[in-house]
């Protein structure tokens, strides 16, 4: 594998400051924020109705290039960033975060706070499955008492008692948490909140093969690793999109994809960083560019690298900056802590470990590596992830760390991570909420080491007691306080190295109207039409 010899010898492509999605936003911690009146039921902006029952041109189809396919097609058995992009167009929550951040009714017409424990939620009553059976109550209990035993999606769901979940009657339904726990609304926008049919679960049915959900689009076919096809679906409770059939084929090589966006073969395409000129500058495509709710990161596993001066080490010995700069191209912000400033909360004035290498050299000498030591990392097949550790393979080599890389496919690099088997590895988290109970519990409290979210293997009992504080409190401030305590700890603990904020980048056909960049850097592509 190569090394980057000099990161100055990169091209810098600077492309301004990108404005924050929550301008103007009232959004609360504790996520009591009522549905807004001017969106459609579920937040998004209305569409046109398709003219005529097929369009001029006939039946239309919207075809999408992805980074990646799904690892499964059950809400609950996954909680990858690719997985997630397929599955919403297919399920859906009761409640959602709109473009603009805010908690708004999708499967759910109203709810209320019954106590510190719990929400009554009044459902629609005019929602089926893609097997034609009506959604009622029960398929929402059974959906959330089996999310919050599902440990893929345990981060998020685990908190959610299913011993206090009851149906009221056909469409009202009580859910409740094991503690009281203020983000719990926020909590339900996720997608592992995902309402699934209770019917096609007692029958047998295989959702990973077949999902059943409420969405806009049902798939008819899958060719693992190519493509998965899905038709409109017809009695879908909310506005028919206006094309026939979509398609996304996951292309995991970023210049095979932005090809296939240049000649056609695909409308719109989600893109790197080193492609945004590329589109930016061609009359035939749109560039849609937004910040989002992920951070960008390089994890250290605190039990194989349990000596904080190494890990601080590390951190003063890559320049994030730089690699801003350079590999990431501007886009986003670099960061000294663990959430971006978009999430409610954040800690913007850590100052976190500038570049400085001989500070590195000293914390390794003061713990005993004076003549250097060997690391592993391990990364995804991403290529723009590859080059962020092939910049920590340099800049490590300056401070004498020899770091030896491993890449291998996400279902596998998921399963090494969450059992600890490397020294250092390259992900990404996004506080998916909206409330940054998501952006540190799941990452910092010791309940969620491995599989969880907690790939760091992180522990440190004030964190926990900080963490557990910001979740159970329905007081602001207190919340507030708590996790701005809990985010200087994990800093100073140094179990990751910041790179930066996430943005959702996506070139489109110029034809391509009503794409609506969502906060936790997904598209929801039944919006989009034909101009």
């Amino acid at each position: 594998m190569r090394k980057i010899k000099n990161l100055s010898m990169v091209v810098v492509l600077f492309f301004g400051v990108i404005g924050l999605f929550l301008a103007g936003c009232e959004r609360q911690i504790n996520g009591e924020t009522e549905p807004t009146t001017e969106l459609a039921a579920d937040g998004q902006t209305e569409t046109p109705e398709l003219s005529g029952d097929e369009g001029s041109n006939g039946p239309r189809t919207l075809t999408v290039g992805l980074e990646g396919d799904a690892v499964s097609l059950d809400p609950h058995a996954s909680n990858v960033g690719g997985t997630v992009q397929i599955l919403v167009q297919m399920y859906e929550p009761l409640v959602r975060l709109d473009v603009d951040g805010n908690v708004v009714g999708v499967l759910a017409e109203s709810w209320e706070r019954v106590d510190d424990y719990a929400y009554l939620f009044h459902l629609r009553q005019d929602v089926q499955f893609h097997n034609g059976a009506h959604m009622s109550a029960e398929d929402v209990a059974f959906s959330i008492r089996r999310g919050a035993t599902s440990p893929a999606v345990s981060a998020i769901m685990s908190v959610f008692d299913p011993d206090n979940i009851e149906v009221v009657d056909t469409y009202t339904v009580r859910i409740g948490t094991h503690e009281p726990f203020a983000p719990l609304l926020n909590s339900l926008t996720h997608p592992a909140g995902s309402i699934l049919s209770l019917a096609a679960y007692e029958a047998g049915v295989d959702l990973d093969e077949t999902p059943i959900g409420t969405g806009p689009f049902v798939m008819t076919n899958r060719v693992h690793g190519a493509q998965i096809e899905f038709e409109v679906f017809e009695d879908y409770h909310g506005q028919r999109p206006a094309f026939d059939y979509l398609v996304i084929r996951p292309i995991v090589e970023p210049s095979s994809r932005i090809i296939a966006l240049e000649t056609g073969e695909i409308d719109i395409a989600n893109i790197t960083r080193t492609d945004v000129t590329r589109v930016a500058n061609n009359p035939a495509l749109d560039l849609h560019q937004r910040a989002n709710l992920q951070m960008l990161y390089i994890g250290i596993n605190t039990e194989r690298v349990s000596d904080v001066r190494v890990r601080q080490a590390i951190n003063y010995a890559i320049d994030n900056n730089e690699i801003h700069q350079t590999l990431l191209y501007g886009v986003g912000q670099t960061l000294t802590g663990p959430i971006s400033d978009m999430v409610p909360g954040a800690r913007t004035d850590l100052t976190g470990y500038p570049f400085n290498p001989d500070r590195a050299r000293e914390l390794l000498a003061e713990a005993g590596y004076a003549d250097g030591l060997e690391l592993t990392l391990i990364v995804n097949e991403f290529p723009d992830r590859q080059e962020w550790a092939l910049a920590a393979q340099s800049y490590l080599a300056n401070v004498g760390i020899t770091l030896h890389i491993t890449q291998i496919e996400t279902p596998i690099f998921l399963e090494e991570t969450a059992n600890g088997h490397y020294d250092l590895f390259v992900l990404a988290w996004t506080t998916a909420t909206g409330d940054p109970d998501y952006g540190l519990h799941p990452l910092f409290h010791s309940d969620n080491r491995g599989g969880p979210g907690n790939r760091t293997f992180f522990s440190h009992p004030r964190v926990d007691e900080l963490l557990d504080i910001g979740r159970s409190s329905f007081d602001t401030e207190v919340r507030l306080e708590a996790y701005s305590e809990a985010q200087e700890i994990i800093v100073d603990e140094a179990a990751m190295v910041y790179l930066a904020t996430g943005s959702t980048l996506v070139g489109t056909q110029t034809n391509i109207r009503g794409l609506n960049l969502m906060p936790i850097g997904i598209q929801l592509f039944y919006t989009v039409y034909f101009e």
